[in-house]
């Protein structure tokens, strides 16, 4: 069994000292060392030495290699007041239509935000007729635009609003704006 082990981590690289008494063996671990140390015969002094030592930077290899092996940790992302409230809104709001689609509930700070009493609907006007100029100057972005607004109806993404809907007073206006890609391939708009 040992001879197994010895010839996977033996590798080229052998150095003896002048006399020869000495070898010094490259393995996978670092150097090792063997061999008999002459002593002065004179002195009557008798000696074993073994010498261990220890390539750390192995040992630190070897370590993060188990720590990436390891299981991560478990953390909780600590979540603000805010991001709280908006999870449990999704969670008691979110349904499903007749169709599958998902329907869930805006993520409004407080309970009567302004935009429910309509005030936001000149704003949402002044921004339309803004994009309409912007538009009427750009025929390519006008077309590209269009084509956008009429596959988000097809795909039913939005509606049309209807009459009685117009001047409801818990509608909701959210501003609307033509986004351009000019690094995108396909959709640039």
């Amino acid at each position: 069994m040992y001879i197994s082990i010895y010839s996977q981590i033996i590798q080229e690289g052998i150095k003896r000292n002048l006399n020869g008494s000495l070898l010094a063996q490259d393995t996978a671990f670092g150097w090792i060392i063997s061999g008999v140390c002459e002593v002065d015969s004179t002195s009557n002094i008798h000696s074993h030495i073994t010498v261990m030592h220890s390539y750390l930077e192995v040992d630190n290899m070897l370590k993060r290699f188990w720590e990436l092996e390891a299981e991560p940790p478990v953390t909780r992302k600590m979540l603000t007041d805010d991001e709280i409230k908006c999870e449990k809104l999704f969670k008691d709001t979110t349904k499903r239509n007749g169709d599958g689609r998902f329907i869930v509930r805006l993520p409004f700070r407080m309970a009567n935000p302004d935009c429910m009493r309509g005030e936001f609907r000149k704003i949402a006007e002044k921004r339309l007729r803004n994009l309409e100029f912007k538009l009427q100057r750009n025929i390519k972005l006008k077309e590209d635009y269009t084509q956008v607004i009429r596959e988000y109806l097809n795909l039913n993404h939005m509606v049309k609003v209807t009459d009685k809907d117009k001047f409801k007073k818990t509608a909701i206006y959210l501003p609307h704006h033509a986004v351009v890609r000019e690094d995108k391939d396909t959709t640039k708009v």
